[in-house]
């Protein structure tokens, strides 16, 4: 499983574009368990409601 590190370095990534496909799910897999990095995400891509 992804840091909160790992995760927020992989968020930073896929502003850029698309990610691998092995590092979408382990960063799906960790916004699941992290209400923080979740946040995060949601904050960054405006997803309201979650993934």
């Amino acid at each position: 499983m992804l840091t909160c590190e790992e995760a927020l370095e992989r968020m930073s990534q896929a502003l850029d574009g698309p990610l691998p496909l092995e590092e979408r799910q382990a960063l799906e897999e960790h916004l699941e368990s992290c209400p923080e990095c979740r946040a995060a995400y949601e904050a960054l891509f405006q997803v309201p409601g979650g993934l």
